[in-house]
């Protein structure tokens, strides 16, 4: 009889230490879980931080080649205008040497 009480004290031990041990467990699994958690909230506040500074800088940009574009084309515009003066001034002149040769001859 003595044997199995020593038995059962012995197994109850056992089961005893390996409920603890999985108690143990379950906790430390529970806090990686928090930790992950923690640390992929973290990550996704610093993608949606990266993503507003990509938005950003994607509109600054767009906005300077706007501008850039609006000022080139205004360039292009009178470079045209003093371009076609000039050549009418020219074209002007030269029919005026014209009627003059072909009256005095």
């Amino acid at each position: 009889m003595e044997t199995l009480y020593v038995a059962v004290g012995a197994l109850s031990s056992i089961i005893l230490f390996l409920l603890g041990y999985a108690v143990i467990g379950v906790v430390n699994g529970k806090k990686q879980a928090q930790t992950l958690e923690n640390y992929i909230k973290s990550v996704e506040y610093r993608c949606e931080s990266i993503e507003r500074i990509i938005d950003h800088e994607v509109s600054e940009v767009q906005r300077r080649l706007d501008e850039t574009y609006r000022e080139l084309d205004s360039e292009l515009d009178e470079t045209r205008k003093v371009f076609q003066s000039s050549l009418d001034s020219r074209l002007d002149k030269l029919e005026h040497k014209l009627r003059e040769t072909q009256v005095i001859s």
